[in-house]
């Protein structure tokens, strides 16, 4: 499933009819569907896109396999109408920074982003939002980094007031590069179901693990890798013994295995 995340109405639209989703009968928030896409309307705010987002995501039993794709207007310095896909976001109220993991390719131009928590009538920042920072948050809680994607389109240069009558055409004039992002990330998913029921991924992953002395978090990380080179058809193999044979792996700690992880990391991209 690919979970669209959309903060107003006028956002989703476009997508909406692009997609011919129909009304769930959900009374919490405005949520629309077909057997690909879910897409759910979460109001402006952090807040409000926390909670949309997680709701969404247990009420239809959001699958590891799954994207989120956060798709919307921003404010910005950057030109109106431009969309980017973003590769950092950092939350001005908590101050915290947060990177989507960019394993897939895409022809969008990639962009830092701010998240904040009021509308703003002026600013510097490249792209500014309210909602991407609590939306990225919420989502971890149940898919991995690099199934969490943030569209952003330009809307104004920190002109509130002009919003209304561009978000459609906004959303429309890019909408097929959206288009081809969904559909990149629909394959990706179906390729890493049919991919994570191979005994020979389950029984490398298994032996991985070991080697790099793996925690959670690392655990999470290698998997984002192993599907990602799996989908690009790298020989992993090969690099797992290029490790060994310099002896890079197998490691004896976990300090000595985030370094390794970082090593192979390197090898796919």
């Amino acid at each position: 499933m690919i979970y669209l995340i959309c903060a107003l109405y006028p956002e989703a639209k476009p997508l909406i009819d692009k997609y011919n989703l129909k009304k769930a009968d959900d009374g919490k928030f405005q949520t629309f569907k077909n057997d690909v896409i879910t897409l759910v309307i979460t109001g402006t705010g952090q807040i409000s896109a926390a909670i949309a987002t997680a709701y969404v995501l247990t009420k239809y039993e959001c699958h590891k396999a799954d994207f989120v794709i956060n798709i919307g207007i921003c404010a910005g310095m950057l030109p109106v109408k431009g969309a980017y896909l973003i590769n950092k976001i950092i939350d001005i109220s908590s101050g915290r920074t947060y990177y989507p993991d960019m394993l897939y390719k895409s022809d969008f131009e990639e962009s830092e982003l701010f998240s904040g928590n009021s509308i703003l009538s002026e600013g510097n920042y490249p792209l500014y939002d309210m909602e991407a920072a609590a939306i990225y948050q919420a989502a971890i809680k149940f898919i991995s980094t690099d199934r969490i994607s943030f569209i952003k389109i330009v809307s104004d240069n920190f002109s509130p007031e002009s919003v209304k009558t561009v978000i459609n055409d906004c959303l429309e004039g890019n909408i097929s590069i959206i288009d081809e992002y969904i559909l990149s990330c629909k394959k990706i998913a179906d390729e890493i179901i049919a991919t994570e029921a191979s005994d020979d991924y389950i029984h490398l992953f298994d032996q991985l693990k070991q080697d790099f002395h793996c925690s959670v978090t690392m655990e999470n990380s290698l998997k984002g890798l192993l599907k990602y080179a799996c989908i690009s058809k790298i020989d992993i193999p090969g690099i797992i013994n290029n490790m060994k044979e310099n002896e890079i792996l197998p490691c004896q700690n976990k300090e000595e295995g985030k370094k390794a992880l970082e090593h192979f990391r390197k090898q796919l991209f």
